[in-house]
């Protein structure tokens, strides 16, 4: 549905060709002769030669972009909306794992439509920033953190663990976490 609708013919038939996504922009839909940027460029020269032709065609590209603007606008909103909708699905799950986990007690236990268990997961924790920091910096791992507050980048941090190498004020503990399968 579009908010403005115009049936001047020239302009419905470039805008059909935007409504079938812009070649340009999503490169799985490259069209029939493979060229995304050709088509797209077809397509900008189309408008412009329609923005030539007179009053009314104008009237028609600008009716069609406030429809555009409105629909990104409602898209915008929707996005919004399931982004919320998902966090509150999210905490209901995790409200939910936690009940599972306390029934089960810490064993893989058989649910009947799944199996709950639990799996092993690691985790960085750093109880002295600067501690590590400071040795890191010392010892030539300047990827492993950055300025200027210094934050410890875990994921660098646990390569080095996994190497031996010991890291002032950095540990990492090891936990079970709760899975439906």
């Amino acid at each position: 549905m579009r908010l403005y609708e115009d049936t001047a013919p020239e302009v419905l038939n470039v805008t059909d060709l935007l409504d079938q996504e812009m070649p340009a922009e999503n490169p799985e839909n490259k069209g029939e002769t493979g060229d995304g940027e050709a088509e797209a460029q077809d397509i900008r020269r189309q408008l412009r030669l329609l923005a030539l032709s007179g009053d009314a065609a104008r009237t028609g590209l600008a009716k069609v972009a406030l429809g555009t603007r409105a629909a990104i606008s409602a898209l915008k909103e929707e996005e919004a909306r399931l982004h919320r909708r998902r966090k509150i699905m999210e905490n209901k799950l995790g409200i939910i794992m936690e009940v599972l986990d306390q029934y089960c007690g810490g064993e893989t236990t058989d649910l009947g439509v799944a199996t709950l268990y639990y799996r092993k997961n690691t985790r960085i924790e750093v109880s002295d920033v600067y501690a590590a920091a400071a040795w890191l910096l010392e010892n030539g791992y300047t990827d492993c953190f950055h300025q200027p507050d210094p934050e410890i980048r875990r994921t660098q941090v646990g390569h080095l663990l996994d190497e031996g190498i010991q890291v002032p004020g950095v540990e990492r503990i090891t936990g079970k976490s709760c899975c439906l399968r």
